[in-house]
């Protein structure tokens, strides 16, 4: 996680000793829940990373909303985990699959693009309106600028 890097060594940060504990949660979404659960609730744990699996991750969420602490989610990629299933302790990291799927659009043709921007403009909700309205400025897209409004 670059922490020894950053703390130069020390592996402190305000003279706080930083440790790291590993937990497996198997990429089984009940044994990844029951996982954060003890590591908030038994080893004290103030923030976690991961998990990679998407299953899991949903499974979490609930789990950090109840113990109102940070999870950083890398690199699940489930559109939900920080859309309808988010609260405000979850964070990521990385991309998700709409912008996966966003971004394979433009490596495709005119046509495709048309069709894509058409279809997810219209069903996002009006937070992700705006990025499609971002995309739209592209100049390779930009014949369908108008298919987010």
């Amino acid at each position: 996680m670059g922490l020894e890097f950053a703390t130069g060594g020390s592996m402190t940060v305000a003279g706080r000793k930083i440790e790291v504990i590993e937990k497996d949660d198997q990429g089984k979404p009940d044994v990844g829940k029951a996982a954060l659960a003890a590591a908030y609730a038994d080893d004290k744990v103030d923030l976690a990373v991961g998990p990679t699996a998407s299953p899991v991750a949903l499974a979490m969420l609930p789990v950090a909303e109840e113990y109102k602490k940070i999870l950083l989610v890398e690199p699940a990629v489930a559109d939900s985990i920080t859309g309808d299933k988010w609260n405000k302790y979850i964070f990521r990291t990385g991309r998700n699959s709409s912008q996966d799927a966003a971004a394979n659009v433009l490596k495709s043709s005119r046509k495709r693009q048309r069709l894509f921007m058409r279809n997810i403009c219209r069903s996002v909700r009006p937070i992700s309106r705006q990025a499609c309205n971002a995309l739209s400025i592209s100049s390779r897209i930009s014949q369908v600028r108008n298919t987010c409004r």
